[in-house]
Formats: structure tokens, sequence, C-alpha cells
């Protein structure tokens, strides 16, 4: 067992690198000038190359992408431009909010699964059996981006029961919880 997750890390390795090889690749041909966007219209040139030496975007490419991979291999993912703090903070200040999405969404899987897939069993050949079929291929089928956004127009816009956006922790009221990462976490 401890060879087969070896093997799978140790292939994992060259397919990390290859996906931010292109996705430093993309960020590079992206229009547009990142020194500007942080420093603004009305910032001088002299303000946007100070951005840009302070940044390290002065340097040939190939330079930035060895210090970037540098940075990687001791932890260090960099600094979020746009939130002006370490990506790894950044990640962590909201990890508390993706676990707890993520077990529910986990949690009603579960109970759905099973429960249809009892259900299902129990009533072979039925129309309780054929509609957890239809249900779970439709499950599969159906692009989260066209759910959701049926979701919103349907639970926020119309019936009004659950909000748009926004998040509540659970310690401080799990009602308002439950109401805001219902939808996300179907």
């Amino acid at each position: 067992m401890g060879r087969v997750i070896l093997h799978r890390v140790a292939g994992a390795i060259p397919v990390v690198l290859l996906v931010t090889l292109i996705t430093f690749g993309l960020m590079r041909l992206i229009p547009g000038d990142v020194s500007a966007a942080l420093a603004g219209v009305s910032a001088s040139p002299a303000e946007r190359e100070q951005i840009r030496r302070n940044l390290g975007l002065d340097e040939p490419v190939q330079v930035q992408l060895v210090k970037w991979y540098g940075g990687l291999l001791h932890g260090d993912l960099g600094r979020s431009l746009f939130l002006g703090k370490p990506v790894t903070e950044a990640t962590l200040e909201r990890l508390p909010v993706s676990l707890s999405l993520s077990a529910y969404a986990l949690v009603l899987t579960l109970l759905l699964g099973i429960v249809s897939g009892v259900l299902a069993a129990l009533r072979q050949n039925s129309w309780v059996d054929q509609a957890a079929m239809i249900f779970a291929m439709i499950g599969i089928s159906m692009p989260n981006f066209w759910l959701g956004l049926m979701m919103i127009v349907l639970f926020s816009v119309h019936l009004g029961w659950l909000p748009t956006g926004g998040y509540v922790p659970f310690e401080q009221d799990p009602v308002g919880w439950l109401r805001t990462t219902t939808m996300p976490a179907i």
C-alpha cells in the first residue's frame, strides 16, 4: 500500500510542475501590467517601475520562474498582489470556511447517496429504483454553474429562503451557517 501511495505521489510531481509552469506562462501572457493595477491610474511611471522592482517583475521571466519554484520548495507560495499578504496566510484564513463547507457537502452527499441507494435496493426495478437512477444521472450530468444559478434564482430571488452569498460561522449562528452554506454545499 505504501509503495502505491509513493508511486502516485511521484507520478503527481511532474504533473504539478507542468501545471504550475503553464499557469506561470499564462499569467505572463495576460495583457496589462500588475504594477499599473496596483498603483492606480494616477501613478507616475517611476512609481509603477518601483512596484515592478519590489515585486521582482523587472527580472527576466526565467529568473522569476526559478525564484518562484525555489520559494515553492520552501513552502513559500508568494504574496497575493491584491490582498497584500502571503498566499499561505490568506489560504489559512479561509481554511475553516472551506473545511466546514466541505464537511457539510460530504454529509449531504452521504445521506442522499445512502438513503437513495438503500431505497433503490429495497425496491429493485420499481419506480423508486428508476427515480433514484434518474436523479443520480441528472446530478452527474448537470453543470454545476447552471445548477447554482437556477438555485439562486429559485431559492434566493423568487422564494427568499436562502441568501445569495456570504458566510456565517457555525459558532456564531448555526441556523445562519446552514442558510449560507446549503446552496454551495449542494
